[in-house]
Formats: structure tokens, C-alpha cells, sequence
């Protein structure tokens, strides 16, 4: 009887008569104001569609009785899509363009000066193959560090930009804080992302001069964009000695919701009794993930997105140091992390659309150390470190005439700090309010203009500041422009500081920033000269107060091509040159985490007979400063740590499995074992003995198999748009 039913079903379809045609009319132009010839109109999932005329107008018929999406795309500008719902009339379609970013593949590397949009819209798409093929650890900040600007600190969590520390560059998740974005590391060693490359969609990589949308960052924001509504429901599965994954999207049969849920375990037991680590680990570093999502996209084009992810982790080092006596230390560290984002973004009226959020951050650290002394324990430690924070976001976007925009808006954050080392207990309360607002036009179609003002309050401190930001850019020809920015950002001193001391004011940075940037069929180049002036730094010594200050200036260039068929290479260069007296620094010098020269060179190759892509990348950087106590005051850090080089290998073999997506990676890092050496930990009771702060091993070998249920992008990966 089923299978009657199914023959009547194909049969009614199959003799149906054709359905009606509708037209499809609009224009397409760059910012409402030039009209763009030649760029392709289709009809997703069919052969339907036009091209548009000189004056951008075009026409065409399609089957009606549903509703449509239309992919539109135009050599230099970003793709865009148009979802047209179902009806006999269609309404007269406006197309509008914006100019295409300078890509490393599909994370976006950006000046503050490509501002021809929001920074939203300037986001593109980076897909979970982009990460494995350029980190080979799979992770997002590691591919990240490729980057013109960014730093190989690898003894450390975080992203060190243009001469900044860690904590200068803030994390974004739909445009809320991360605030623990990596996994908790053990001292002098750094780890992985707790979020995968696959759940977002788009990054937003802006290393200086950022939008006033954005606060709270001394040097740079990383906004991550999560996917929206998935074409088809789909199973993602992920297999390793180190790492393992399962995670599922279902969507709805209406297409308009969906939900899913992932868990990831990684370990690095098995890995650490193969390749002997040092220091040596009491407890390889072992992490546990469990997340659930849900989406919701309403008639009006509203999309309302639910994510939340709970995690533990525990990781255990045991240091020994033979000096004039035998001492030693045993670190462990458990780990408890809760984070939730909803956020919702609709579009009011043809003139107005908004965005609004609520974020959840709650971080725990339990930590034990025991210290030895001549082989006698001489004292235990227990801190039991809580860090929580609740952020609120709105964002309203007002569309004023042909060419102009006004954002505007405010975020606030309710932070909630407890540290407990013993009996004694330290605790801070702060709520962290901004409002903003951002003007962005076009004065000719050949300038355009981005002028934002940002005021944030903390009233823990009871310190308020303003902070105006400009930038300009001039079109030079229809492939390359000069751009200039110029702004002032502020932030709150480091969690540890201010929670032993209240009384402190904002740090600030100035940034000044000069670009020039083309972009050719094959070929892109960037040049960019910089300055940034550090005020109101935190010094330790000898009271803590904000008189710190310190500058930063250099110059990056990056040179991507493409011209060889399934062959990419790109090379990036940073020169640095940053000095700061803050903290208990006793002088002006350059800070631990600043290297004079940085420079990655990287080549892929697609066999496509084989389907394989093979990736090489070379990254050198010159020596860096570490504190010696031999030396006096007037010589602070200015010992420097050998040449840093490292080449890594990855291999991406993609199979053909069926409607699957299959990558299976091989990688490993420092290819030709170099001896990475970061810093020197000297001992407390002899000068002379120190021990080099190196990677946990010499190299990392990694080998995973990765599979997606239900797409299969092999011809993405061969026509290079991934």
C-alpha cells in the first residue's frame, strides 16, 4: 500500500501541468549609486537567470508558485544573495554591491581602511576546510597567526597583535564577548580553541583602527559570525588518536528551524606516552565539550540563534630544576567552563534593521601546587578561580539616503570576579556600559568616509571615557586604493590587576594607520604603515597605578597569488618595533612578547587527480626578549632568545564517500625539528641554572578523519572558492 501511494504521488507530479512564470526585474549597482554591468543573476537550483545590462537592469522568467533565491554575482564585489517569497508578482529587486576584502583564503584581512560597508558586511565565509589546511592543529587561532601583524607567542593563550599583549585583542561571537575562548593552559604553554571552525560562517580580523561598533580592545577584534539557517539537515563526524567528534544539524521540514547538538573530547594521554613531553605532565591536558544550538528564522526575515556549551578540562605539569638544592613543583588544574549566546537580527523596514543579544560567560579554575624544597615539601596552594560576566548588545542600523549609513547602539556587561587562594579572598563587581554611534557615506564615488564616536563607563572604577574614531578612503584606480584611520581605544585593566585593586583608570591606545591595497584577477597586495600610542598603563612597581606608557610602530606588507592553476602561495611580513614601561618593568623596552621581525610563507597545491591538497608554510621570527636577573635595571630585557623557525607540512586527502563531505588530514608541525626556544625560567636560588620554555615536544604529528553527512564540496575545494 506504501508503495501504491508513493507511484500515485510521482505520477501526479509527472503529469501535472507546468507551472505558472513569473518575472523577475530589479537593478543591480555598487552602494546604490553605480550601476554595475555584466554580474550574473541565477535562480538557485536551476538554469534560470540574466545578466545585467549597462545601465544594470535586468529581466527574466522563472517558474512561479515558490518562493526563490537568487545568487548574484559580479567580478571584485562580494556574492550576495536575494530570497524572493512565493507569489504571481514580484516586486522590482536592488541589488546592492560592495567591494571585495583581500582574502587569505576565507578569513578576512582586513585594514581599518576597506570600510566601503559595516564591518558585518564585510565578513565572508571561512569553512572548516580552510582551518585544517592551514593550521595543522585544526585550530582557529593558530591559522590566525599566518596573519600580517600577528606574533608567534606559542608559551602563551591568546592572539598577539602589532606589538599588543594577549589581553588587547578581544574575542567576538555574533558580536558578544568570548571571554575564554581557548582552552585553560598550565604555565608557560598555550592551547586550542574551544570552538570548532565549522560553527561559524564568517571572520571579521580587523588589526587596528577597528569600528567604534566595537570597545574594549587596546589593539584588535576577531568577530566570528555563526552560521545561519543550513541548506539541508546533516551529521558531522570527526575521528583522531587525539581528537574525537559527533555532532548533528536537523532541519526542519518547513526550512525555517533548526537544532543541533555536538560533543568533542580531545586528550593527549596516548600521544605524550609516544612522544615523552617536557615538562613532564602529571595530567596530559584533557578537555570534554558537550554544546546544543537552535535557530529560528521568522516570515519577516528575522533570525533569532541559540547557542550554549558546557565544558571541563584538567591538565597537570611537574617541573623539576637541579640547582645548588633540588627543587621542584607540581601544577594542576581543573577546569569548569559555561558559555551561552542568543542573539536575533531583523530587518525593521526597508530603511531601519536591528540586532540585539545577551551573552553568558562563566569560567572556573581550580588550581593545586605543590612546591619541594632540597626534596621536602615546603608548601601547598589551593586557588579556586571564578570569572562570570553576562553582556547585553543593541545594535540598530539606519539606512539614510543613496549612499550613507547610521549604526548605533549600546553594550553593556555585568562582571562578576572571585579569586580564593586559602583563607584569602578577592572579589570585584563591575558593570561595563558603552554607547556608540558610526556614520559611514560616500562623499564621491571615489571617497568614503567612516566617522564613529564610542563613550564606555566602569563603575567599579567610576571612570568614563570618550573615544572618536576617523577614516577615509580614496579610490585610485578599480583595483587598488589609500586609505587612512586615525582613533582612540580604551580599555579595562587585566582581571588580575583589578581585582586587587579597584582604583585604576582605562588604559589607552591611539592608533594611526596608512594603507595602500590592490587586488587583480590573480594577485592580491597589501602595504600598511603604522603607529600606536600606549597611555595610562598599569605599573606594578613601586605602587600600581596607571602611569605606564609605551608605543608601537612598523610596517606589514602581504602578497597573495593565484595564478597557477590549483596553486596558491602567499607571504606576509611584519616589522615591529614596540618598547612600554609598565608592570614592574623598570625601564622603556621592548616587552617579552614582541618580535622585531616576522614572516610566513605559505604554498598549496591541489592534485586534483587524486583529490589531495598538500600545504607547505615556512614562518620565521627574529629572537624576542626575556628577563635575565644577572643583569641590572638599566639592561631589563634586553637578552633575546635565538631565532625562531618553523616549517609545517599538512595533507588533506578528500574521498569521494557518497553525499559526504570527507577530508582525512595528516599534519606536522616543525618539520625539520628545530629547537624552539620561547624564554628562560632561572632558578630562585642560583642565577647560573635556567631552563629553556619550550613546546610540550619537538614536533606534533596529527592524523584525523573528518566527515560531514549530507554535502559534498569537492568541486568548491577544485574551483578555489573555498
Amino acid at each position: 500500500m506504501r508503495f501504491t501511494i508513493l507511484f500515485l504521488m510521482i505520477a501526479l507530479v509527472a503529469i501535472a501541468p507546468a507551472t505558472a512564470q513569473v518575472r523577475v526585474t530589479g537593478k543591480v549597482t555598487y552602494q546604490r549609486v553605480t550601476p554595475l554591468k555584466g554580474a550574473n543573476i541565477m535562480v538557485a537550483g536551476s538554469f534560470d537567470g540574466a545578466t545585467s545590462a549597462a545601465d544594470g537592469s535586468f529581466s527574466f522568467e522563472t517558474a512561479g508558485g515558490r518562493s526563490l533565491l537568487l545568487k548574484v554575482h559580479a567580478d571584485g564585489y562580494e556574492d550576495v544573495q536575494v530570497t524572493l517569497p512565493a507569489g504571481d508578482s514580484l516586486p522590482d529587486i536592488d541589488v546592492v554591491f560592495v567591494k571585495k576584502n583581500i582574502t587569505l583564503k576565507s578569513v578576512v584581512v582586513t585594514s581599518p581602511t576597506g570600510f566601503e560597508a559595516a564591518d558585518k558586511v564585510r565578513s565572508v565565509v571561512m569553512q572548516k576546510i580552510d582551518v585544517l589546511t592551514t593550521a595543522t592543529d585544526g585550530n582557529i587561532i593558530s591559522a590566525l597567526k599566518t596573519l600580517p601583524g600577528a606574533q608567534q607567542v606559542n608559551e602563551s593563550n591568546g592572539l598577539f597583535i602589532r606589538g599588543g599583549s594577549g589581553t588587547e585583542t578581544k574575542i567576538l561571537f555574533d558580536g558578544l564577548p568570548v571571554n575564554n575562548f581557548s582552552y585553560s593552559a598550565a604555565p608557560n604553554t598555550s592551547s586550542r580553541s574551544r570552538f570548532a571552525p565549522g560553527l561559524f560562517k564568517g571572520t571579521f580580523f580587523s588589526s587596528g583602527g577597528y569600528s567604534a561598533i566595537y570597545g574594549g580592545a587596546l589593539s584588535s577584534v576577531l568577530a566570528l559570525e555563526s552560521e545561519d539557517m543550513p541548506d539541508k539537515s546533516y551529521a558531522d563526524l570527526s575521528l583522531s588518536p587525539i581528537q574525537n567528534g559527533l555532532g548533528f544539524q536537523k532541519l526542519a521540514n518547513n526550512k525555517k528551524t533548526t537544532f543541533g547538538a555536538s560533543f568533542n573530547y580531545i586528550s593527549l594521554g596516548g600521544y605524550y606516552k609516544m612522544f615523552k613531553p617536557t615538562p613532564s605532565y602529571s595530567t596530559a591536558p584533557e578537555f570534554l565539550d558537550g554544546a546544543v544550538n537552535f535557530k529560528h528564522r521568522f516570515s519577516n526575515k528575522s533570525i533569532l540563534k541559540i547557542y550554549t556549551s558546557y565544558g571541563i578540562g584538567r591538565v597537570g605539569i611537574t617541573e623539576q630544576q637541579q640547582g645548588d638544592v633540588y627543587t621542584g613543583s607540581n601544577f594542576r588544574l581543573n577546569n569548569n567552563n559555561l558559555y551561552t549566546n542568543i542573539s536575533y537580527r531583523t530587518k525593521l523596514n526597508s530603511n531601519w534593521k536591528m540586532e540585539t543579544g545577551i551573552a553568558i560567560n562563566n569560567d572556573i579554575n581550580r588550581i593545586k601546587i605543590d612546591t619541594t624544597f632540597a626534596e621536602q615539601k615546603l608548601y601547598a596552594d589551593s586557588v579556586r578561580d571564578r570569572a562570570s560576566a553576562y553582556a547585553v548588545r543593541l545594535l540598530f542600523t539606519r539606512y539614510l539616503f543613496a549612499n550613507s549609513t547610521l549604526n548605533f547602539g549600546t553594550d553593556v556587561q555585568f562582571i562578576n570576579d572571585r579569586q580564593q587562594d586559602g583563607g584569602d579572598i578577592l572579589s570585584q563587581k563591575d558593570t561595563y556600559s558603552a554607547g556608540f554611534a558610526e556614520f559611514n557615506t560616500y562623499i564621491t564615488d571615489k571617497v568614503a568616509l567612516r566617522a564613529g564616536l564610542r563613550a564606555e563607563h566602569s563603575a567599579l572604577m567610576n571612570k568614563s571615557n570618550i573615544a572618536p574614531r576617523l577614516a577615509a578612503s580614496y579610490l585610485l584606480s578599480k583595483r587598488s586604493q589609500f586609505s587612512l584611520a586615525w582613533g582612540n581605544y580604551y580599555q579595562r585593566p587585566d582581571r588580575e590587576i583589578l581585582i586587587n585593586k579597584e582604583k585604576l583608570d582605562f588604559t589607552k591606545s591611539t592608533h594611526y594607520i596608512a594603507t595602500f591595497q590592490q587586488e587583480l584577477k590573480d594577485h592580491t597586495f597589501r602595504m600598511e604603515g603604522y603607529y600606536k600610542d600606549y597611555h595610562h598603563l598599569v605599573q606594578t612597581e613601586p605602587d600600581t597605578t596607571n602611569g605606564g606608557h609605551g608605543y608601537v610602530k612598523g610596517a606589514e606588507l602581504f602578497w597573495r597569488d593565484k595564478s597557477i592553476k590549483n596553486v596558491e602561495y602567499w607571504l606576509s611580513y611584519s616589522f615591529t618595533d614596540s618598547k612600554r614601561k609598565y608592570l614592574d618593568y623598570p625601564v622603556l623596552t621592548q616587552p617579552t612578547f614582541v618580535a622585531n621581525h616576522t614572516a610566513t610563507l605559505a604554498v598549496k597545491k591541489l592534485f586534483t587527480d587524486v583529490m589531495t591538497l598538500v600545504g607547505v608554510s615556512y614562518t620565521y621570527s627574529s629572537g624576542r626578549p626575556y628577563y635575565n636577573p644577572n643583569r641590572d635595571s638599566k639592561n631589563y630585557l634586553s637578552d633575546r632568545t635565538k631565532d625562531y623557525h618553523n616549517v609545517n607540512l599538512t595533507v588533506s586527502y578528500l574521498p569521494k564517500l557518497r553525499r559526504t563531505f570527507t577530508v582525512i588530514v595528516f599534519t606536522v608541525s616543525n618539520v625539520l625539528g628545530n629547537s624552539q626556544v620561547y624564554g628562560y625560567r632561572y632558578s630562585p636560588y642560583n642565577n647560573s641554572i635556567r631552563t629553556p620554555v619550550i613546546s610540550p615536544t619537538q614536533r606534533f604529528f596529527f592524523l584525523g578523519l573528518f566527515v560531514n553527512l549530507g554535502v559534498d564540496r569537492r568541486e568548491d575545494i577544485i574551483n578555489g572558492r573555498m
